[in-house]
């Protein structure tokens, strides 16, 4: 659980071993000289500051407003607190610097060009390696994936398949890939304000533009549609079988065996917004959709238990959480995989390997887990699971867990 650029714990002033130590924490996240830090008592706060200038020259510059590029604006009420992250700063320059801001922004845009997905792409097989214009393509590519991933990292979850996409080629990138990077860089210049909110509330923001099916059909209302998440999370799973090549390469093509692998995709929400989400090839060849399904289950268990470590980490130093009250809540739209998590096995998926079986344990044993089946157009994490030929579900999902 230890990250060296987050602390966590009480003060304790080393002036005066006799002064009394703070009964509630206080969390750092450091970075070289920048700092953001919080408590739950403005007290503690203060007297972290007094004995942090006891020490060192620093400067407080009051709530934080930038941190390692990230823009926070903040809305407070007397009764809940509101924050929407972007980079927008960030993605702007990234745009500039490989001269697509020149080219007008495009309203419904998407990362994907329509008849051109990006596993389809031929590889670079012409050119040496170490040649001049390789190593100058390869330079650029990695330039833009690199910066890409960092938007994915912080406020770019709408980013991460094609991210996932794109760096599977940036050893040998073709020109062909460097021109389905640059067409997500007109995305990224088309959405450059686009970022993530969370609010304090109990209600949370996630299912303000979902209204699959209509709410007057209230028995499939109630079976369709998740609960409303506030203070606990809720997760999203999801996966695609098979490759992403669709139907563009033609017959004799040789293609590289990772390509025939599907895309396990999750998102965590918290707090009314997305705090952790992941685009991820699987590791081998899924010989169905229930299997594809069970091995992002698998995934999305395991972040879920990452965080739930996390919370109980917390609580251990003070910090008063609800997110272990009751068993963390996975979304999936498979019924097979569903039922497989909670132990109805079909001759179908026996063959499953060991290592995804710890998923029914967290379920059944442990009770940390609990799976749930939910209608596929309400998946929010299908956007992570493939190239979206639908402009139009796409922007649906996205805006269901950013804003601009």
């Amino acid at each position: 659980r230890h990250d060296p650029c987050l602390y966590s714990g009480f003060l304790r002033d080393p002036s005066d071993p006799s002064a009394p130590i703070s009964t509630v924490p206080i969390t750092l996240g450091l970075y070289v000289d920048d700092f953001v830090y919080f408590s739950e008592s403005d007290e503690v706060e203060r007297r972290f500051e007094r004995l942090l200038e006891s020490s060192v020259k620093v400067d407080f510059m009051g709530p934080v407003e930038w941190f390692l590029g990230i823009h926070f604006t903040w809305h407070a009420t007397p009764s809940s607190l509101k924050v929407h992250l972007h980079q927008t700063g960030f993605a702007a320059n990234l745009v500039e610097r490989h001269g697509m801001h020149i080219k007008a922004p495009t309203p419904g845009a998407t990362p994907y060009r329509a008849g051109f997905p990006i596993d389809s792409i031929a590889v670079e097989s012409k050119l040496d390696p170490d040649s001049p214009a390789m190593r100058a393509r390869r330079e650029k590519y990695q330039s833009i994936v690199g910066g890409i991933g960092w938007l994915v990292n912080c406020t770019r979850p709408d980013l991460a398949p094609v991210h996932t996409f794109l760096a599977s080629y940036s050893n040998m990138p073709s020109q062909g890939h460097l021109n389905a990077a640059k067409y997500a860089l007109h995305y990224i210049h088309s959405t450059v304000d686009h970022g993530i909110s969370f609010s304090s509330g109990e209600t949370g923001e996630m299912h303000v533009n979902i209204h699959f099916p209509d709410s007057s059909d209230l028995e499939a209302y109630t079976d369709a549609r998740p609960p409303v998440a506030g203070q606990t999370p809720t997760m999203y799973s999801d996966a695609c079988w098979g490759g992403q090549y669709g139907n563009v390469v033609p017959d004799g093509t040789p293609l590289e065996l990772f390509k025939y692998r599907s895309l396990s995709g999750l998102i965590v929400f918290r707090c009314g917004g997305p705090v952790s989400w992941k685009a991820i090839r699987q590791d081998q060849t899924a010989l169905s959709s229930c299997e594809a399904e069970i091995m992002a289950t698998n995934e999305a268990s395991k972040r879920a238990v990452d965080l739930r470590n996390l919370a109980e980490g917390m609580l251990d130093i003070g910090y008063v959480l609800s997110d272990l009250d009751e068993a963390t809540v996975v979304y999936n739209d498979n019924e097979g995989c569903v039922n497989w998590a909670h132990n109805m096995t079909t001759k179908q998926i026996r063959h499953m390997s060991l290592r995804d079986n710890r998923v029914r344990e967290w379920v059944q044993e442990d009770g940390s887990l609990n799976v749930v089946h939910i209608a596929g157009k309400l998946n929010l994490a299908d956007i992570f699971t493939k190239e979206m030929k639908d402009g139009a579900q796409f922007r649906r999902l996205r805006d269901a867990f950013m804003s601009s």
